[in-house]
């Protein structure tokens, strides 16, 4: 099924909304007909994005979320389906990165990483998934991990581990998802380089790791893919019930054939660089 069929109508809801892919993915979800729960913790964010949804015609509300607090994505699933009756899209899209080495990250940064990259796709999966299993529609959960679900790097080691994890998650809950009677459609959703302000936004350990930050965002800047050219990308793959979802299967595979090699042979870790991107 095409996106423009599957997301005709029904409600969505989609993490870390006020920006980046979440913003994309937000904004063309509504183009299609959805009704959109922008969540974000950022208010100024996701009530700029809802703004712009209506004001370009389409329905949508914010609800300022932390994801890593269980009672508050309880919040955002009660507010959706009182306010929209069902959900038919999930997607658990917020993320943050922190750089440092292990040893360095002090344990509230750990905390937080781990919080929002693995607990809020958790908390979205437990709030929202035993009302969409009784929807008479056929509904999606799909999250959104990295390439980091496939490599390592250094001084990334809370967004890498957790992005590992979340890959596990989702295969656990599309496996767990084939022993109910009508399931949720599950899909992972692996990003390539996509022109975000993510590296702007990582949490720097300590200032020797600024020059990183800037170097991996040259390279972001000069061979992204624009957001919203990957988020079509994304829910046609999600509408097409694809488990793998990429922007970028050149990337991916690379990554992917490495990281088997690396298993098969079970050498030692190494960290891939910017040959990835050649």
């Amino acid at each position: 099924m095409k996106p423009e069929q599957a997301f005709s109508s029904g409600a969505a809801v989609i993490t870390g909304a006020g920006g980046g892919i979440g913003e994309a993915l937000a904004k063309l979800a509504a183009s299609y007909g959805m009704s959109v729960v922008v969540a974000d913790i950022s208010e100024e964010g996701g009530q700029r994005v809802v703004s712009d949804i209506k004001s370009a015609g389409g329905e949508a509300i914010f609800v300022k979320t932390d994801v890593s607090d269980a009672a508050a994505v309880d919040n955002l699933a009660d507010t959706a389906y009182k306010t929209y009756g069902d959900v038919q899209l999930l997607i658990n899209n917020a993320g943050i990165g922190v750089m440092g080495n292990i040893w360095e990250i002090s344990a509230e940064l750990w905390e937080k990483a781990v919080g929002v990259n693995i607990l809020g796709p958790i908390h979205g999966v437990r709030a929202f998934a035993p009302r969409m299993l009784e929807s008479k529609s056929k509904t999606y959960i799909s999250n959104v991990a990295s390439l980091a679900s496939l490599s390592i790097a250094a001084a990334s080691a809370p967004y890498i581990s957790s992005k590992h994890q979340l890959l596990a998650l989702t295969e656990s809950l599309y496996v767990e998802m084939q022993t109910q009677p009508k399931p949720v459609n599950v899909s992972i959703i692996l990003p390539g380089v996509v022109t975000t302000g993510i590296m702007k936004n990582q949490i720097l350990s300590n200032d020797k790791y600024e020059d990183m930050q800037n170097s991996m965002g040259g390279v972001i800047s000069e061979k992204g893919m624009p957001a919203d050219e990957a988020a079509k990308i994304y829910l046609e793959g999600v509408a097409a019930e694809e488990f793998w979802i990429t922007s970028h299967p050149e990337v991916i595979d690379f990554s992917s054939k490495k990281r088997a090699e690396h298993l098969v042979e079970r050498g030692k870790p190494f960290a891939l660089g910017k040959e990835i991107f050649d």
